[in-house]
């Protein structure tokens, strides 16, 4: 396995770096790296990620964050290879034209794995995306004992209110 992996990293890498790629093939890359993640190190996925960010391939961006969320653990890089992978996302969070599905789960993964590392871009989110910042992110990353509490009450509240009743 080791050999082939080495070689299909190989490809991928020199796709990446094409002036002018076929860009279905991408699809392709990103499929089998979501299968093999798991016996691949999260530096090679890592940088791997960072280049498709870093040529701006948006059409990718959803798979590439799947991948990140579920293959990639930033408390377990090396420091500034999780440092380049949360700049690159927080670039893309910066960029208020783009539209980037499923990054909520890359932002909070982040967070989960690494509070020291991820202080900047909890402000950044708190800012770009506040709606998701003081619910869903809130919920999923505070340990704060009080903001539980708000969101259980939260939650009987519109259970109440759709149902006229707690379930």
């Amino acid at each position: 396995f080791e050999t082939i992996s080495k070689e299909l990293i190989a490809e991928i890498n020199v796709w990446l770096n094409l002036e002018n790629p076929i860009l279905s093939i991408g699809d392709s890359c990103l499929k089998c790296l979501q299968n093999i993640g798991h016996r691949i190190s999260s530096k090679t996925l890592s940088e791997i990620c960072c280049k498709f960010m870093q040529k701006e391939f948006s059409r990718f961006y959803p798979e590439v964050f799947r991948l990140i969320s579920s293959k990639i653990d930033i408390s377990t890089l090396p420091r500034e290879s999780a440092i380049s992978l949360i700049d690159h996302v927080a670039s893309l969070l910066k960029d208020e034209k783009s539209k980037l599905p499923y990054i909520e789960k890359v932002l909070i993964s982040f967070r989960k794995q690494s509070i020291e590392l991820t202080e900047g871009l909890d402000v950044m989110i708190r800012e770009k995306l506040p709606v998701f910042y003081s619910n869903l992110y809130k919920l999923e990353t505070s340990s704060n004992q009080e903001d539980n509490v708000h969101f259980v009450k939260e939650y009987i509240q519109e259970e109440q209110r759709q149902t006229g009743f707690l379930s």
